[in-house]
């Protein structure tokens, strides 16, 4: 996965409840981050509000919203 990361020129972040409790989510994401590797933040979940370390990666980044199907275009 490390690789994958290095390699790429934009990491989107598919954040939900999920992501946030995954290890290997939080890996890759510091990861990224550490390496300023750009990434977007993708809301998947509705009601999820990002904190604590994901919270702190996503800070004020834009997000994209996915969390509604038929809000998405």
């Amino acid at each position: 996965m490390a690789r994958a990361v290095e390699n790429s020129y934009i990491v989107l972040i598919c954040i939900n409840q999920q992501y946030y409790e995954s290890e290997y989510c939080r890996l890759e994401a510091e990861y990224a981050a550490e390496n300023r590797i750009k990434f977007i933040p993708c809301l998947m979940e509705k009601s999820f509000r990002a904190q604590s370390w994901l919270g702190i990666i996503k800070g004020s980044n834009y997000h994209i919203d996915f969390s509604e199907l038929e809000d998405f275009d």
